[in-house]
């Protein structure tokens, strides 16, 4: 079958993502059914805020894992994930940034 070159540049970019996509499960140790009974165990939002958008340009939420064991903790979206990282999964420097921010509430 013969494509306009329109049409076989759009085929190329789905197939191209839903490569990237399965590239990244397979990276994590997971499959699509893995990761879509994750979301739905998770309500279908991200395991932190609960938004259903995973914002981001994929479209889909981010595998969160800890870099010590590979241990997948869930999904989350693209703001959470970020957060995450920014506080370098540290949960005593996380745990500082919230009495900071209820230090201030009101100020």
């Amino acid at each position: 079958m013969t494509m306009c070159k329109s049409c076989s540049s759009l085929e190329s970019k789905r197939y191209g993502e839903e490569n990237r996509v399965r590239r990244t499960l397979y990276r994590h140790g997971m499959t699509v059914g893995q990761y879509d009974e994750i979301l739905s165990v998770q309500g279908g939002g991200c395991a932190i805020c609960g938004t259903t958008d995973p914002g981001g340009q994929n479209g889909r939420f981010c595998v969160d894992h800890d870099h010590s064991t590979g241990r997948i903790r869930g999904l989350l979206c693209n703001m959470c994930n970020w957060g995450l990282g920014q506080f370098r999964d540290d949960v005593e420097l996380m745990t500082s940034a919230i009495r900071y921010l209820e230090g201030t509430r009101g100020a």
